[in-house]
């Protein structure tokens, strides 16, 4: 089995993309439509049913609430929708509330601290949730409700790039090696491309700066094309052409299916917004069909 270590240099393409795409993205995705006549959608089976239909046809799914919901509303919603996935990281118990429910505040400024990033106006780079697990701890759908959304609407909006789009634009070669390449630290982890039922989904994050130690199963392949196929999935990945930003309003709840999208962040202002950003975040392990 082949190993090695791809770490980014500053004349990769991805790095300008990234840079550009993270800081105060202008293609703002439109999450209005059938979810703009709320009034007549009250009860947590009702919401439930739009975010289903709307997750199994596309894999993104959205509604805006008239009125705010409570946390424990918010919490029945996730657990109508999926199973919920505890908040176990010593590092964020402070922000979560009832084991379950992740409060994203920006309450302090940029910062690189990975641990303190979703804290913070600093952007964070393009991924999906729980890379690094097996595939049945991985988070299925990651659902947030805007309590507040914060600074100006070109500031920290969730960017979300379909991996579709990000398969039709690789080489076939580049996706045969991550197909076949996985993390070295997570042994029991899934390759970084693999098929699902939808197609091709990553299990994938931009480790920016840091390095990434990698094994390999690729016959025949060398180190060099190895990186150079990880090189070639983060510039389709921070493409500006297929990547959308969640522009929050205070009730909106975005659904994201964690096989079908990356995500991350766009940049808030280089202080903590005088009012902070507030999103409640939960993971669900699992979503059940449209009709179940």
């Amino acid at each position: 089995m082949l190993s090695g270590t791809f770490k980014e240099c500053t004349e990769d393409g991805h790095v300008v993309r990234r840079r550009d795409l993270l800081s105060q993205f202008q293609a703002p995705l439109d999450v209005g439509g059938p979810t703009s006549s709320a009034a007549r959608f009250t009860t947590v089976p009702e919401v439930c049913a739009i975010i289903r239909g709307q997750l199994e046809r596309s894999g993104l799914a959205s509604f805006q609430y008239e009125k705010l919901p409570d946390s424990s509303s918010f919490r029945e919603l996730g657990e109508a929708i999926g199973c919920a996935l505890p908040e176990t990281d010593p590092a964020v118990q402070q922000f979560v509330d009832d084991g379950f429910i992740l409060n994203l505040r920006s309450q302090c400024g940029h910062t690189q601290d990975i641990q303190r990033q979703p804290f913070s106006t600093a952007p964070i780079a393009l991924h999906s949730e729980s890379s690094g697990a097996s595939v049945e701890r991985q988070p299925r759908v990651i659902l947030f409700l805007c309590i507040q959304p914060g600074g100006p609407k070109t500031f920290a909006q969730t960017i979300v790039v379909p991996m579709s789009e990000v398969t039709s634009r690789l080489a076939p070669a580049h996706l045969g090696i991550l197909q076949k390449t996985r993390y070295k630290r997570c042994e029991h982890g899934p390759m970084i491309a693999r098929r699902e039922r939808h197609g091709i989904t990553f299990s994938f994050r931009d480790f920016s700066g840091d390095s990434l130690e990698w094994v390999s199963e690729a016959q025949g392949a060398t180190e060099d094309e190895v990186n150079s196929s990880i090189r070639a999935l983060l510039m389709e990945m921070y493409d500006p052409a297929i990547a959308k930003g969640i522009q929050w309003r205070r009730g909106l709840v975005i659904a994201i299916d964690n096989q079908r999208f990356f995500h991350g962040r766009a940049a808030g202002s280089a202080e903590p917004d005088t009012q902070m950003r507030h999103l409640l975040r939960m993971r669900l392990a699992s979503a059940a069909a449209p009709n179940a």
